[in-house]
């Protein structure tokens, strides 16, 4: 201790000489300290917890019921039974329960279209369009291309998802569009569209006026 006594250490700690010595032989108490999981007062709300809260918890499936429309409504119920400064009690439990029991939150990534940066087609099936000549039904598909920003849309009959069929359709939307953004998609044929795409947009700039 420095030099000093016990006597003097203590008293200048403002410990008592018992208390010095225990913290001499052993550890300090902010080393044995343990996390407290007890509580230190009487929970307001174990009565009315599973009873009236929950309920109203389990029935709000979006998420949106606040503590506060809670407290008001146990107030409601129980009339002199809370006080004011028991609400941020309430709203702590409301918290927790929430993370471990409520409802899944939906998760979602947004999406930046800068124009001319993409564009997307597909086939769809036009059964159900049921379009005929003469008489008969006249089976086909849609190529539908779009431009992920503005929307602008081109579409031309296909009579089948072939590899013809997209680069005759590709090519038709794009030299109406007048050019070729810099990413076509495709829910699956990627790779070869970025070849048909580069082609076309290599045509295109080759007819262009200069």
């Amino acid at each position: 201790m420095d030099g000093k006594t016990q006597e003097a250490a203590a008293a200048a700690a403002g410990m008592s000489v018992g208390s010095a010595r225990k913290w001499e032989r052993g550890p300090v108490p902010s080393e044995v300290d343990r996390p407290r999981w007890w509580r230190t007062r009487l929970d307001p709300y174990a009565t009315v917890w599973e009873k009236d809260v929950v309920p109203l918890l389990e029935a709000d499936r979006k998420g949106e019921l606040q503590a506060k429309t809670i407290f008001k409504e146990l107030e409601a119920r129980y009339p002199g039974c809370f006080k004011p400064g028991q609400r941020r009690t309430l709203e702590r439990r409301v918290r927790d329960w929430r993370a471990i029991s409520g409802p899944e939150k939906e998760v979602f990534f947004p999406q930046e279209h800068p124009p001319g940066r993409e564009g997307v087609f597909d086939f769809t099936d036009a059964k159900k369009l049921e379009v005929r000549i003469a008489g008969e039904l006249l089976v086909h598909l849609l190529f539908v291309f779009r431009l992920s920003c503005s929307g602008w849309t081109w579409v031309q009959v296909a009579f089948g998802e072939t590899y013809e069929a997209m680069v005759e359709g590709l090519q038709g939307a794009l030299w109406a569009l007048g050019g070729v953004p810099e990413i076509v998609r495709h829910p699956v044929a990627d790779t070869a569209i970025q070849g048909c795409a580069g082609s076309l947009r290599a045509g295109i700039d080759a007819d262009s006026p200069r």
